[in-house]
């Protein structure tokens, strides 16, 4: 909290000077230090002011909405974006989004602003994947995931792996996840890969008593990294 302190008093002493930036810049600062209302505060204040808004603010402000699951705030930005015609052509943005209706649970939402998407980035697809575990829909994710690796040819990244692990974990997809884990390239096995491995392997041991030969496999790796 020390740092936000001593950042309010610095915004403060530039309240006649504010701009995009330095808004931001508290915004973020607020967001890291999971004050996600006070950033929500600060875009009304540009709001109010007439400050002209980047795709930056928008996307810190989303982030907010999804931190404190404010819906009725986040669903008003969204119909400001697409007002703006801003939703279709910035992949951050929507990425924002699909993370934002994941994190209230409308995974429909979710999907429409994805498959709306000109184009998708690595990143789009992690955060569907991850939208998708999130809720439960394990399935959903692992076909995701596949057609991101096999039609769009897509190279998942270690995000990717930690999501889909992730998202078998939620669902209990034993089986998938053994599966994904062995294809995972050893450059890939960090320890955020490996942690959340072991996470769904002594999850599925307590549920099940079984799988040991697999969680020794785990263990090893974790003891290479």
């Amino acid at each position: 909290m020390g740092d936000v302190q001593k950042a309010e008093e610095i915004f403060s002493k530039i309240s006649k000077k504010r701009d995009v930036i330095s808004f931001g810049a508290m915004m973020k600062c607020y967001n890291a230090n999971e004050l996600p209302e006070k950033t929500i505060e600060l875009y009304e204040e540009m709001i109010r002011n007439d400050i002209q808004l980047s795709d930056g603010i928008y996307v810190l402000v989303i982030d907010a909405c999804s931190m404190c699951l404010s819906r009725q705030k986040g669903w008003l930005i969204h119909h400001e974006i697409m007002n703006k015609n801003k939703e279709m052509s910035n992949t951050i943005i929507n990425n924002a989004l699909i993370n934002m209706y994941g994190k209230f649970g409308d995974i429909d939402n979710a999907r429409r602003i994805f498959d709306s998407m000109n184009k998708h980035d690595i990143a789009a697809y992690n955060t569907m994947i991850n939208s998708y575990g999130f809720n439960g829909q394990g399935l959903d994710a692992i076909e995701l995931y596949r057609r991101m690796r096999e039609q769009e040819r897509w190279t998942p990244d270690d995000k990717t792996f930690v999501v889909v692990l992730n998202a078998c974990s939620h669902s209990g997809l034993v089986d998938t996840a053994r599966e994904i884990f062995y294809l995972i390239d050893e450059r890939y096995r960090n320890k955020f890969v490996t942690t959340a491995m072991v996470s769904f392997v002594i999850f599925v041991i307590i549920k099940t008593f079984n799988h040991l030969e697999f969680l020794k496999l785990i263990l090893a790796t974790v003891s290479l990294i």
